[in-house]
């Protein structure tokens, strides 16, 4: 069955409603006539742009030059309105698509350190959205609602409608099943997880971040032996298991964008003051606040395994995996390998918060967070959808 077009059946609505304003006839039944017709057209407009709505709006109003009729239709032309309050809170593309809510970006963060320091990054006070419940619950978490202004080269000023949410706990499968439930509930363009890591000290320096051209996996996988071996293995039930190394790539778009991005020191800067300021003197351990003002932007690769790396393993991987490997991780596998099997575009931005070795501890979370944070925003405003290759954006 051929889907239909949203945009084609409220053209047709119009000019049904316009055939019926100019119908000379009982004005009760005329008026049920386009009450019915303005119920429909409220419906299918939940499926466009807001834009689309607004003029859809526009034009039924000057259709009915609204005022007068019958109680129905004073109450289908409410609809009208409905529509139009609809649209004038969203951006452009902010819409519903089969139920589900239009999201432009989706931020994941694992650790409440992190989340703290993404809604700050975007101006989101939580405390005050909580008390205000201006958030989305999505299976009993919390998703804030963010929006970031950018200036695009082909289409001008506009908003991006942004969600932040946190998974709670490490480890690749909790962060893949949140990343289920959030696709469940919205029709999100980009995901990004945006937090810390360990890194490479051959590479990095606690502070920097991280955008990841791409995630390994390396917590290994089942192999059947083969052959002969594998005949015995079979009778006998057993099998080996192997240190392969699964990698998986952002998507095109999304690795173009990141390819193209280079944050601006002077905003970089500004910003990460403008942050770390919200902050008390409490949550800056010594010497990690300036220590991460300066941090420099690199991109390379992250390996995500399921134990904390701790013993400065990480270098010797890298010399056998990719050099360019930067960072360690928990979670970006299970995030980026659910992203790609939606097919959906997705990036991962890892702040540096230590070295993966035996001085591995917890004091620069916070610094690293925000840096991260920075980093993850200022890609939004500057470089997303700016590939003149936009794909299905």
């Amino acid at each position: 069955m051929k889907e239909e077009d949203p945009i084609a059946s409220c053209i047709a609505l119009l000019g049904q409603l316009q055939d019926l304003s100019d119908r000379p006839g009982e004005a009760t039944v005329r008026d049920g006539q386009v009450a019915f017709a303005l119920y429909d057209l409220a419906t299918k407009t939940r499926a466009l742009r807001s834009d689309f709505r607004r003029q859809f709006a526009s034009k039924a109003k000057e259709i009915l030059a609204v005022g007068g009729g019958s109680p129905e239709l004073k109450a289908a032309i409410e609809q009208i309105g409905e529509i139009e309050a609809s649209a004038s809170d969203l951006p452009p593309n902010s819409v519903d698509r089969g139920g589900r809510s239009k999201a432009d970006v989706f931020i994941i963060t694992v650790i409440d350190v992190e989340k703290t320091a993404v809604l700050k990054a975007f101006g989101v006070d939580a405390e005050a959205a909580d008390r205000a419940k201006a958030f989305v619950d999505v299976h009993d978490r919390r998703c804030y609602k963010a929006r970031v202004t950018k200036t695009e080269r082909r289409r001008g000023e506009r908003d991006l409608q942004i969600y932040i949410t946190v998974v709670g706990e490490a480890r690749n499968v909790p962060c893949a099943n949140v990343c289920r439930d959030i696709m469940e509930r919205f029709d999100v363009d980009m995901f990004l997880l945006v937090g810390i890591g360990g890194g490479n000290s051959n590479i990095v320096k606690p502070g920097d971040v991280i955008g990841a051209l791409g995630v390994y996996y390396v917590e290994g996988g089942k192999r059947r032996l083969t052959g002969r071996l594998g005949n015995i293995a079979a009778r006998l039930g057993l099998s080996t298991v192997d240190a392969e190394v699964v990698t998986v790539n952002p998507l095109s778009p999304a690795k173009e964008y990141l390819l193209d991005f280079q944050p601006k020191k002077s905003e970089k800067l500004t910003h990460y003051d403008e942050i770390t300021a919200s902050y008390t003197a409490d949550d800056w351990p010594p010497g990690t606040h300036t220590l991460a003002r300066d941090f420099k932007y690199h991109q390379g690769y992250v390996m995500c395994g399921e134990k904390v790396l701790v013993d400065g393993s990480v270098k010797k991987t890298a010399s056998v995996v990719n050099r360019k490997l930067a960072c360690v991780d928990m979670e970006s596998y299970g995030f980026a390998s659910t992203c790609a099997h939606k097919g959906k575009n997705w990036l991962v931005f890892r702040g540096v918060a230590d070295l993966a070795d035996p001085k591995k501890d917890d004091a620069r979370h916070v610094s690293a967070s925000v840096a991260a944070a920075v980093v993850a925003r200022s890609f939004l405003k500057h470089a997303y959808l700016e590939v003149e290759e936009r794909g299905k954006f």
